[in-house]
């Protein structure tokens, strides 16, 4: 699903990329996210086939490791959690659900606890206490084409409204020099491992499962 999502983003940023320059002569906001590997300190929150991990490093090595966000099911060697930030006791990511390829912004705290949704994009940045997202809706005059809207709200989602600011955010891997997420497949199920200078740690492991996603027209 994640390769759906982002193939269906990837589109978009083409329609976006070609939209005339005036388009863009409104504000941006600006933010970079991680897709594997987000470290803060001696704690590692990792995106793996199983979904969303927190893992406790000591002097490099995993000393405890917890998924605090299990993802939607998975048909291959990839992680269906992606676009990670942390802002504060929060981390916001990417995800999905299943039978869906659309992409879903959540948040949850830094213990596993208390994880919302909060609306449906796969853009967002988050500058002070507001987030700003972009988000598609189909156009209904020509099914190839999108209506775009940009959306000012608060942190939790509330209070959202339209504003002409854009988003711009990048995505990269990881945060940390050579912490890096590797994901083997084997038998039917996808094995999860944290990549550190130190060595290689298994995380978790799931049982892919054929995966046929419906589509969100005329909903």
């Amino acid at each position: 699903m994640r390769k759906k999502i982002i193939a269906c983003m990837l589109v978009l940023a083409v329609a976006v990329a070609f939209m005339p320059t005036a388009a863009f002569a409104a504000h941006k906001v600006k933010m970079k996210t991680y897709n594997d590997v987000l470290k803060s300190k001696n704690t590692v929150y990792c995106a793996g086939a199983a979904g969303l991990y927190k893992v406790k490093l000591k002097k490099g090595k995993v000393k405890s490791k917890k998924l605090i966000f299990r993802g939607p099911d998975v048909d291959g060697c990839y992680s269906n959690v992606g676009k990670m930030k942390k802002k504060g006791k929060y981390i916001y990511f990417v995800s999905g659900e299943n039978n869906s390829d659309e992409a879903m912004l959540f948040r949850i705290k830094t213990n596993g606890k208390s994880k919302k949704h909060i609306t449906n994009t796969g853009w967002y940045v988050i500058k002070g206490k507001k987030l700003y997202t972009t988000e598609y809706e189909p156009d209904p005059t020509y099914y190839r084409d999108f209506i775009v809207h940009y959306y000012k709200m608060t942190l939790t989602g509330k209070k959202k409204k339209e504003t002409k600011t854009k988003v711009r955010m990048t995505d990269v891997f990881t945060n940390a020099k050579g912490y890096r997420m590797d994901i083997r497949e084997s038998k039917g199920y996808a094995y999860d491992y944290l990549v550190t200078p130190k060595g290689k740690y298994p995380l978790g492991t799931v049982k892919m499962v054929p995966q046929v996603y419906r589509s969100h027209e005329g909903k």
